[in-house]
């Protein structure tokens, strides 16, 4: 369409006004066209963020089945995992395309709908007026009688019509114009925003997507093995059915006349099997069937679908034997009557015939009898409990840790962080008593800004529940050391000193919440950065980063870190260490958990070739070497000196720092060796408990004349520094492996085992 001539207004010929008329028709089209956009871009992220809930409760179903098969199929459980990470990835950057689309497309349109396109169509009314009148001005001139006076005065009038219709006409044909050409590159230009945030999105997706191709490729090979296992075991299950129901018939009568009274157990002290249990209604009592169990002391049941282990809570399901008698009832209104009488209430059961009823009563009062001759303490439930809290235990214990595992020192911390100057709120919406924290940003924020800091990704923001989740010390030590108020000076800096102001309130929607924290954390547009950069002409941000960390200012650390700087940054001056070294040499374990916290690299090695676990070895941080081998640092290193961290343990005669890396690194190899292929990428987390069991507490020592480590010495002459493990020496078994590894207790290893593990300690 041709641009308007603007010396046309004036003369207003038919061809003019007819191209007048035909850009009127294209902005009309292209009010139409922007509308329809806007509609059915609206209802395109409405219906994309429907479908992500229902792909992120997808995602949630498959962590459900990955967390049902843990311990049973490891390549199901992996792969369950990786796809629903996989799918929660992808839902992520939905959501953010989904932003993205409202803030540079829908925004941009719905504000070009209103500051050009329609000011355009109010326009024509004004330049319609300004013709009319025109038009009426000159019939009023035209139809004057020859000799009427009022002719001058007429056609003044309309020479000031014309010279407003000019004026008008010339301005709408401008803004057509103006109109025609920012539809070529404004209007455009936002179509173009939108493929490009598709095609970003659908390229994060396919990169998402890729990664967890190995995973699809390994668990359709394990699909194809279960299936085929499957197909070759159905004839097996058909012939086990057949010999499992190939018994007699008298199998299934409960009387069983031919039963004799030497196949009754009578020093057995377990037993379990279903009873019928008489109710305590004083009219009419109900029987119920039960499951009972006798296990040690306690004899328990549950009905069917229920585990007896399952019910410990449940204390009127659970009777102990060490306060009851039992004995036979004759001449009951049943056959095969027993009873178990406790001081607080009288348990009346039925068993299906004679000889079941005697094995039961046999079994239970050889369990009361071990009961009462073991020198154990007794079990705390069975006892009825009536005067108690119901969450009280019967015996208590001084300074035993709560639910989540928080010790009473560390439930006395997160206090204190809830004190700290500005915790009092959330420190992005306001809201008050924050029960969430950002721990790397060392803030507390309310359920609903913590849902949106755990959606930016664990990158951005890590997120814990004050009161439901386990913290470590020196996890609050990073808390009480930062605080809102020092993180919102940070992050907050241009809206605390008036530059910008505050986007959002307690009353704001979630929507804007999301664009004001996006804004704070990921874009930084908050942050102060005018003034800063002279600061770091002298030195980079890099190097004040360094010595924030090196003097534990973790308020500057923090600064440095928004602005830029490297975690990893090596310091010449000071050997090429990254603050991880620094902070192990210096034995501050906080200042270690933070930079844990922001990612640090836990391998890399200064000018020297030393890692963070030769440093750990070399100064004797049993905590620092605990948390890099919890993080998997790598063993095998070598310094300048072709010493690995064992090396060093060895040459500076660290014991214990020896003794956890010979583990670390023999468990480390076993792994390697009994994992499938497929799977050597994963966790070590079933191996790393070995570890954590020795630090930094040393094993206990052995009873009676074995736990003086002089008389082990006369005993077996052993090395001295083998007394630190305490071996056992009538067994050879290694003391230390029986009592201090989880999970081994059933293992038992001979000296040639012990000297996998502990090297030269045993030689």
């Amino acid at each position: 369409m041709n641009v308007l001539e603007l010396k046309a207004c004036k003369e207003d010929i038919p061809t003019f006004r007819k191209q007048v008329n035909d850009h009127e028709d294209a902005v009309l089209a292209l009010e139409t066209t922007v509308r329809s956009l806007l509609k059915l871009s609206k209802a395109s992220v409405e219906l994309a963020e429907e479908y992500s809930a229902r792909q992120i409760q997808m995602a949630e179903e498959m962590m459900t089945v990955a967390q049902s098969q843990r311990g049973q199929d490891f390549v199901v459980t992996q792969s369950m995992e990786a796809f629903s990470r996989a799918i929660q990835d992808l839902e992520r950057n939905r959501s953010m395309m989904n932003t993205q689309i409202t803030q540079m497309f829908i925004e941009p349109m719905e504000t070009f709908l209103n500051q050009e396109v329609l000011p355009t169509k109010e326009a024509r009314k004004s330049f319609q007026k300004a013709s009319d009148d025109v038009d009426v001005a000159l019939h009023r001139y035209m139809t004057k009688r020859t000799r009427d006076q009022s002719i001058p005065e007429a056609s003044k009038d309309v020479a000031d019509a014309r010279k407003k219709f000019h004026v008008e006409y010339v301005d709408y044909c401008i803004k057509l114009n103006e109109l025609q050409a920012r539809e070529k590159f404004e209007f455009t230009e936002h179509i173009v925003t939108y493929m490009y945030t598709l095609s970003s999105f659908h390229h994060r997706g396919f990169d998402v997507l890729s990664q967890v191709e190995p995973s699809m490729s390994t668990i359709t090979e394990n699909i194809q093995g279960t299936r085929s296992r499957f197909i070759e075991e159905k004839p097996i299950v058909k012939a086990l059915r057949e010999e499992t129901l190939n018994i007699g018939n008298e199998m299934y009568y409960p009387l069983r006349p031919f039963g004799s009274a030497e196949s009754v157990r009578t020093h057995a002290t377990t037993k379990s099997g279903y009873l019928y249990k008489k109710g305590h209604q004083r009219v009419l009592p109900s029987w119920n069937r039960r499951y009972f169990e006798i296990e040690g002391e306690l004899l328990s049941y549950c009905t069917r679908g229920q585990i007896p282990s399952k019910i410990e809570s449940e204390s009127n399901m659970v009777i102990n034997l060490r306060v009851c008698t039992v004995k036979t009832i004759e001449n009951g209104d049943r056959p095969h009557l027993f009873e178990v009488i406790s001081p607080m209430r009288v348990h009346v059961l039925q068993a299906e015939n004679a000889e079941e009823m005697k094995e039961w009563v046999h079994c239970l009062q050889n369990a009361i009898t071990a009961a009462h001759n073991s020198d154990q303490a007794p079990e705390v439930r069975g006892f009825g409990n009536n005067n108690k809290e119901k969450n009280e235990p019967l015996f208590p214990q001084i300074g035993s840790p709560n639910l989540n595992g928080n010790t009473d020192q560390d439930k006395q911390l997160l206090l204190q962080v809830r004190k700290i100057p500005g915790n009092e709120v959330c420190a992005d919406c306001k809201s008050l008593s924050p029960m969430w924290a950002s721990v790397n940003h060392g803030n507390v924020l309310c359920i609903e800004c913590s849902g949106i800091h755990r959606s930016l990704g664990v990158h951005v923001s890590k997120v814990r529940s004050l009161n439901l989740d386990k913290w470590e010390t020196e996890t609050v030590g990073i808390m009480l050391k930062l605080g809102n108020e020092k993180t919102n000076k940070i992050f907050e800096a241009k809206i605390l000193s008036g530059d910008e102001e505050r986007r959002i309130s307690i009353n704001s929607d979630r929507a804007e919440k999301e664009r004001f924290i996006m804004a704070k954390y990921i874009k930084k547009e908050f942050i102060a950065t005018g003034d800063d950069k002279k600061e770091f002409l002298k030195r980079s941000v890099h190097e004040a980063f360094w010595d924030a960390m090196d003097v534990s200012d973790f308020c500057e650390a923090l600064r440095c870190l928004a602005l830029g700087a490297n975690v990893d940054h090596r310091n010449d001056d000071h050997g090429s260490m990254t603050p991880l070294h620094r902070a192990i040499i210096r034995r501050d374990d906080i200042a270690v958990e933070f930079l844990f916290q922001w990612f640090c690299d836990i391998n890399a090695v200064d000018s020297q070739g030393w890692s963070a676990l030769h440093h750990a070895v070399a100064n004797d941080s049993p905590k620092s070497l605990a948390h890099l081998i919890k993080k998997h640092a790598k063993y095998d290193i070598r310094n300048r000196n072709d010493q690995t961290p064992l090396d060093l343990a060895k040459s500076l005669e660290k014991s214990e720092a020896l003794i956890v890396l010979q583990i670390y690194q023999f468990e480390h190899q076993q792994t390697e060796l009994t994992r499938p292929s497929s799977a050597q990428s994963g966790n070590m987390s079933n191996s790393t408990t070995l570890y954590h069991a020795y630090v930094p507490s040393p094993p206990p020592s052995l009873p009676g004349s074995l736990s003086s480590p002089a008389s082990l010495a006369e005993a077996s002459g052993i090395d001295a520094l083998c007394h630190r493990i305490h071996l056992e020496h009538q067994q050879s078994t290694c003391y230390y492996h029986v009592n201090t590894v989880p999970g081994q207790l059933s293992r038992h290893y001979n000296l040639y085992n012990c000297k996998q593990y502990c090297g030269q300690l045993h030689d």
